[in-house]
């Protein structure tokens, strides 16, 4: 009550109705910017997960794969044979890598966006299946799975 006796109705102050109705009205408004994962059916490809991490050039990894053949070089020169679009090429390097190193989902999973950027599906089917027996719990080759298994029943 204020000085005159009347109640207090500045709209500065808000009341419980007021904070209801502003968490009914956001609250779910909120769950409507969350992005939902599509369907296994509409999923969509996903580049390889790895992305370059340095600026070197494709002829540079080229020749650190060739100094020195390690499991790091040769994934990276698969990542930048697939950043230029040179996929059968990226395909080779990722396998090197994985020679070195049978148990890398990751490897796998970029022979899989690989094959499935030349469409190859049966062979993404394949790669994604080895990256999942490694890490079942590897999401980016289940999507990538799901896509070729969608693209090749089309």
């Amino acid at each position: 009550m204020n000085e005159t006796g009347n109640k207090n109705t500045s709209p500065l102050k808000p009341n419980y109705l007021t904070l209801v109705l502003l968490v009914l009205i956001f609250f779910p408004a909120y769950f409507l910017l969350i992005e939902e994962r599509p369907a296994s059916s509409q999923v969509a490809p996903v580049s390889p997960v790895i992305v370059p991490s340095s600026t070197n050039t494709l002829d540079q990894s080229i020749a650190n794969a060739e100094k020195n053949p390690s499991y790091d070089t040769f994934l990276q020169l698969g990542i930048d044979l697939y950043s230029n679009k040179e996929f059968a090429r990226s395909i080779d390097a990722f396998r090197k890598a994985t020679e070195l190193n049978p148990r890398s989902e990751l490897a796998w999973n970029n022979i899989a966006a690989a094959y499935g950027e030349l469409r190859q599906w049966e062979e993404e089917i394949k790669a994604c299946e080895k990256a999942l027996a490694i890490n079942p719990d590897f999401q980016l080759a289940k999507n990538n799975l799901a896509w070729a298994k969608s693209q090749l029943n089309k």
